[in-house]
């Protein structure tokens, strides 16, 4: 939604500058804040992804195929108790 939102802004940029102000040099404005803002959301992904890498903790899954126990199918009545 945000990316939709700065192409809007974007091209909204661009027409005002080349069609109403007659081929403005700022028209290039728009794209410069796309770049920008696609550049500052990379930057702060990546710092998101690796702080939180193990916030949880490494949860270890089980291996079904090795599993000791038999795995059985519960009811909705089962869950339920």
């Amino acid at each position: 939604m945000l990316l939709l939102g700065n192409a809007t802004i974007m091209s909204g940029v661009g027409y005002y500058f080349e069609d109403k102000l007659r081929g403005d040099e700022r028209k290039v404005l728009g794209f410069f804040s796309f770049v920008v803002f696609a550049i500052l959301v990379a930057i702060f992904e990546g710092m998101y992804r690796i702080r939180n890498k193990y916030s949880m903790g490494h949860v270890l899954t089980p291996n079904v195929k090795n599993a000791k126990s038999k795995v059985t199918a519960l009811s909705p009545a089962q869950v339920d108790a």
